[in-house]
């Protein structure tokens, strides 16, 4: 019998002992292509911070200048002549620094953005495994379910060819195993089905995860008020702090850009006064409703994010103390479960199946043990797993690490 056994739990876990390491998943993930797409649009952030910050370019310009319609000849008249102009355009304010500060703080942003993305990616990535992990529970139990109830058909065989007992109960022992190995099949699609969608995450060629790579230790329960760590956090502060800056950009706008050109006309000379030389000094009149309205839209989003990021702490806040009550619940339950519940149930099948052996105990007895045992052998799978789970979505709300 415990070699029979033995046989079972090497069937079941000798391909996962070949799977994917959890180390080498997490790698998969950091190079998930949502996550380098979100860490190229910070890239473009940052790089376009300089070019905002920066004078715009000269501009230069060549004109003929008063030429005959009809002869365009350079010594016709005395105002006749080629023009070489520069000019260049000049902030009177820290618009444009502002602009950049503005942008900057948008790259920064982004790039908390996406560490966010990658870490929900890695707490989808847990709670895969956390499933994988009750689904192999709960088919082992069934399993050991199987085992055991195939012994008592056994025993059954014998009573019922002694006349002690009906051929309705054999056929509900039967009917029970059958019952069993349907729900083996279940949870064999249900662990099936899991793999699956870690294809999304690591790849088409990753098929499981090496139970013994995994660092169980990440998911202990630790309170903590610290949340120095959170990406989201981070991202809505950089993003109030871009708001700020394109608020001040706004403001600044009110204060026109100067343009100061110089230029150098090449004459004939006819009248001999030399060539000419034209300085110019001009700006925008900021008399239209288009400042106004940017500020506006500008100081709207700045408000729009400090509020965001107020909803966010408090929520936050809220979520960790529901879940650190969670957790005394759950092991409050789970202790007592081990301590009570599951020894109780144990002893009645025993009992019951000693007592059915020996024609002492009805088929409906012993189906109710067997039942009863299994309902809280999984309950506890269940709790394990919630727990679990409960601890992932702590952390992740800290924003702690969830791998090496």
């Amino acid at each position: 019998m415990k070699q029979s056994k033995l046989l079972t739990l090497l069937l079941i876990y000798a391909p996962v002992a070949t799977g994917m390491t959890f180390d080498a998943a997490i790698n998969r993930i950091k190079n998930h292509e949502s996550i380098v797409s979100m860490a190229f649009d910070a890239q473009a952030d940052l790089g376009k911070s300089s070019g905002v910050g920066s004078l715009h370019d000269p501009v230069l310009r060549i004109a003929g200048k008063n030429f005959p319609r009809d002869s365009f000849q350079t010594d016709a008249t005395p105002m006749t002549g080629v023009e070489i102009f520069l000019a260049q355009k000049f902030p009177l304010s820290k618009k444009y620094r502002n602009q950049e500060e503005a942008m900057k703080k948008s790259g920064e942003a982004k790039k908390w953005q996406a560490v966010y993305a990658e870490k929900n990616l890695v707490r989808i990535f847990w709670r895969y495994i956390v499933n994988l992990k009750k689904l192999s529970e709960e088919r082992q139990i069934i399993r050991d379910n199987i085992e055991w109830v195939s012994r008592m058909i056994e025993v059954s065989g014998s009573l019922y060819a002694n006349g002690k007992l009906s051929q309705q109960g054999l056929l509900d022992l039967k009917i029970r195993k059958s019952e069993l190995k349907a729900a083996a099949i279940s949870t064999d699609f249900d662990i099936e089905s899991t793999r699956e969608r870690l294809k999304y995450l690591l790849g088409q060629d990753a098929t499981d995860i090496n139970p013994g790579s995994v660092p169980w230790k990440y998911l202990a329960f630790e309170p903590s008020t610290d949340h120095s760590a959170d990406p989201m956090e981070k991202f809505l502060i950089a993003m109030v702090q871009s708001g700020q800056a394109a608020v001040a950009a706004a403001e600044s706008g009110y204060i026109p850009d100067l343009t100061i050109g110089v230029g150098y006309t090449k004459r004939a000379n006819i009248d001999n006064n030399g060539d000419f030389v034209s300085l110019v000094a001009e700006m925008p009149l900021p008399i239209s409703g288009r400042r106004g309205s940017d500020y506006r839209t500008k100081l709207s989003e700045e408000k729009s994010y400090q509020f965001r990021l107020t909803n966010y702490r408090k929520k936050r806040s809220s979520e960790l103390k529901a879940l650190e009550l969670k957790h005394l619940s759950l092991t409050s339950e789970l202790k007592l479960m081990e301590s009570e519940a599951l020894s109780f149930a144990r002893n009645v099948r025993k009992i019951t199946a000693k007592s059915y052996s020996l024609g002492s105990s009805s088929y409906m007895s012993l189906l109710q043990s067997e039942l009863k045992l299994q309902s809280l052998l999984i309950k506890k799978t269940a709790l394990e797993a919630a727990r679990l789970l409960n601890t992932l979505d702590y952390k992740f709300y800290l924003g702690v690490s969830l791998h090496d």
